[in-house]
């Protein structure tokens, strides 16, 4: 979905509450005048927080692997214009998933993230090319450049307190219901 594939981020979480769903009912079917009417309630009120609970914590991890990537993209690229910082996106799939990438098309995010050989000018005499600095520079080559990435370091991050974002979210969903 992004400009590039291979810097793209997705964020699912499965979301199955069959045995609740299968308890409630064998609650409803064996109620008798109501005796199970808390329970049902209670079961009830714990698929609805499981389902809120996951489509809120998928959208605050996706949100934190964007804000890890522009926070790595700040501190260790020479980007000064911050295009490629901003162009980091976290967007709805539907409402388990999110995807988080770059909209950025030409050659930069990839030469980044995976480093790059050294490159030639191919139509014309010199590369063109404006230094961290913001100075124009002509040069008849440019050397290899070493990856510095911002997409894995960025999912490793966020790996680390992903089960902890769902564990709060369901549980904050399941007391509010």
């Amino acid at each position: 979905m992004g400009a590039w594939d291979e810097l793209d981020t997705e964020i699912s979480v499965e979301v199955d509450t069959t045995e609740l769903e299968d308890l409630k009912f064998l609650l409803e079917t064996e109620d008798i005048d109501g005796i199970f009417d808390d329970a049902v309630d209670y079961v009830d009120k714990l698929i609805t927080g499981i389902h809120e609970g996951s489509q809120e914590g998928v959208q605050d991890i996706a949100e934190r692997n964007r804000s890890f990537q522009d926070q790595i993209i700040s501190e260790a690229c020479d980007n000064p214009s911050g295009m490629l910082a901003s162009s980091i996106y976290a967007e709805e799939v539907d409402e388990y998933t999110y995807l988080v990438g770059t909209t950025i098309n030409h050659i930069y995010p990839m030469a980044l993230e995976f480093g790059r050989g050294p490159v030639y000018p191919i139509r014309a005499k010199a590369l063109a090319f404006y230094a961290p600095s913001g100075e124009l520079v002509f040069r008849k080559s440019a050397g290899p450049a070493r990856p510095r990435p911002f997409v894995a370091p960025a999912f490793d991050r966020t790996s680390q307190i992903a089960e902890e974002i769902m564990l709060r979210k369901v549980n904050i969903a399941i007391n509010r219901n």
